[in-house]
């Protein structure tokens, strides 16, 4: 994202969980270690406040490898991320 887009604590960041151990799947949930970075701290999530259902899935279809499907999408605010310590590269 360009550095002078200016963004909301409530804009939505959207996830796409791949991994079972990710993922409750009876209950159609995600864990809490869905969103925690690995060890080389850089987590891949996609800015997804100002569009829709439709092209949040596109922007997956897109720009994500296909080599594995996609279980799940988890959305996030930008709050939630702030408020576990974590920080946003809006590159």
């Amino acid at each position: 994202m360009a550095g002078n887009i200016k963004h909301s604590p409530d804009d939505r960041l959207s996830r796409f969980i791949r991994s079972k151990r990710h993922v409750a799947e009876t209950k159609r949930l995600v864990k809490l270690n869905a969103f925690m970075p690995p060890s080389n701290k850089i987590l891949s999530v996609f800015h997804t406040q100002r569009i829709n259902e439709f092209q949040i899935w596109q922007l997956a279809d897109e720009h994500l490898p296909t080599d594995k499907p996609i279980r799940i999408r988890a959305d996030i605010s930008v709050r939630n991320v702030s408020k576990a310590n974590l920080s946003i590269d809006w590159n």
